[in-house]
């Protein structure tokens, strides 16, 4: 194979790692000139939403990125592979005559691929076919493959990640992509076959042992059990689909080379209130192990231990670890996304009261900063509490948005001079009667006098304490505009 090309590679070096999978001959060779020009298209059009500025005008990190570049609709199917005609054509071949209708990109990167059937056959599914790209990556890393061709090549809405050992069936697509409009759904998994028709995988649990294992295993496809929707610990990766702006706050961990990079990625989503969904529609055959030497992953699955332990062991000593899905669960819930800071969040707590002594019987979920959430807990509002990620409040949140009220007040501040065109008019009032006239309360405030709540009073004072304020002291907050509208006592 045709090595990168050494001077525009030594001249882009400083840059990510990815820049040199682009500039090689390989990917002009297979994808055409126009293939070169999308993947340096999409580089640097990823990368220069890496950064924002704040109102101040100063340059600050994202950590992803912050505009939705995504194509609507399109659903990116990744694969990874190496040489195994056998393997990569049927896959193929598959997801071509089940696509189901769907706008669909097919993005396979390749680790080394030598073999002829196989580089011939990528140049004939490339004339065949105008959905389908080939991108030569380096050496085998499943974490860091998968990150670099998402980040740099892949522009779907949303994402399949899938193996080239696989084999798709009628209806596996729709199946896979349907449950993630509902956005409590971080990842989906499908049921996956053997060859003689038994089952590999519907869905990952762990045993006493703190071992992971694939249940219903080798049972038969129509085993009553594992032919309902359930949320499960985990599922392999050798099928799942997901949201793209969800893979991109998370992204696999580099540090798991062969293995367990699934089972740890669902355990940061789970940390974070999403779901993990396995979805028995989504039938594929899988000839596990095809492409990789199990063996290979003893250090990783250490690592997994070392990680998770204490969850793992949580998960093996419950009773019950997968539950039928609901997506009913939160028919009717009141939904509040909030991210500032202590003061802002006591000044909302009299309309937080009037709204649940308006809707007693209803769901309360509140999603906000994690420092916040131990203080909000003691005023028995909210029944449910999610953490919006410090510093990034675009970050994708697992927000139930199906027969839901749901209010979004991230926006919401006060802010008279915008740099161009006009300010919105809830942001041309006080926050707080603008918070007022979305929930549609009047704007009186009464007294929230915290000794009656001690819970939380007494995370505010450690608050206090770790602002440096004296832990005797009484204090009210205000939040004035001309006059005081609303005020919280803080006395002893």
């Amino acid at each position: 194979m045709l090595k990168p090309i050494n001077k525009l590679s030594n001249l882009f070096k400083k840059r990510s790692r990815n820049i040199r999978h682009l500039l090689s001959w390989e990917e002009y060779w297979i994808n055409g000139f126009d293939g070169l020009k999308f993947a340096f298209r999409r580089y640097y059009h990823k990368r220069q939403n890496e950064t924002r500025h704040n109102p101040e005008g100063k340059v600050i990190s994202a950590g992803y990125p912050v505009v939705n570049d995504y194509e609507k609709g399109l659903i990116s199917i990744v694969i990874l592979s190496k040489d195994k005609y056998n393997l990569i054509r049927p896959c193929i071949e598959s997801i071509e005559n089940y696509c189901e209708g769907y706008n669909i990109e097919i993005i396979i990167g390749d680790t080394g691929s030598q073999d002829k059937n196989v580089l011939s056959y990528y140049r004939k599914i490339i004339r065949k076919y105008n959905n389908i790209r080939i991108v030569q990556l380096g050496r085998y890393s499943f974490s860091r493959n998968y990150n670099d061709l998402i980040w740099t090549h892949v522009a779907g809405e949303y994402i399949v990640l899938l193996n080239n050992d696989t084999i798709a069936k009628p209806g596996w697509l729709d199946a896979l992509i349907t449950p993630l409009y509902d956005k409590r759904i971080g990842i989906v998994g499908g049921k996956l076959l053997n060859l003689d028709g038994t089952i590999q995988h519907a869905g990952i649990e762990y045993n006493k042992d703190g071992n992971g294992y694939h249940i219903f295993r080798n049972e038969p496809a129509e085993h009553p059990a594992a032919n309902v929707a359930s949320l499960v610990p985990g599922v392999t990766f050798a099928c799942v689909a997901m949201r793209h702006d969800v893979y991109d706050r998370f992204q696999l961990c580099e540090d798991f080379i062969e293995e367990a990079q699934d089972t740890d990625f669902c355990m940061r989503l789970r940390t974070e209130g999403f779901l993990i969904l396995y979805e028995p529609k989504a039938e594929l055959y899988h000839v596990e192990c095809s492409s990789r030497d199990w063996r290979k992953g003893e250090r990783d699955r250490i690592l997994l231990r070392e990680k998770w332990g204490n969850k793992i062991k949580e998960f093996s000593e419950a009773r019950i670890q997968r539950v039928v899905f609901d997506g009913n669960a939160y028919r009717d819930a009141i939904v509040i996304i909030r991210d500032d800071g202590v003061g802002d969040l006591l000044m909302l707590i009299p309309s937080f009261r009037k709204l649940k002594e308006m809707y007693p019987s209803r769901k309360f979920v509140l999603f906000t900063l994690a420092r916040n959430i131990a203080m909000m807990e003691g005023f028995n509002i909210f029944n449910e509490f999610y953490p919006i990620p410090d510093g990034k409040k675009y970050s994708p949140l697992p927000v139930p948005m199906h027969m839901t009220n749901v209010y979004n007040l991230i926006d919401m501040e006060m802010n008279f001079n915008v740099p161009c065109g006009e300010a919105k008019e809830d942001n041309k009032v006080h926050r707080h009667i603008a918070f007022t006239r979305k929930f549609g309360l009047d704007a009186e405030y009464p007294f929230i006098p915290m000794p009656e709540y001690p819970k939380a009073k007494k995370r505010v004072q450690s608050i206090l304490h770790e602002m440096g304020v004296p832990g005797n002291v009484r204090f009210v907050t205000f939040n004035m505009m001309g006059t005081i509208l609303s005020y919280t006592y803080f006395g002893s």
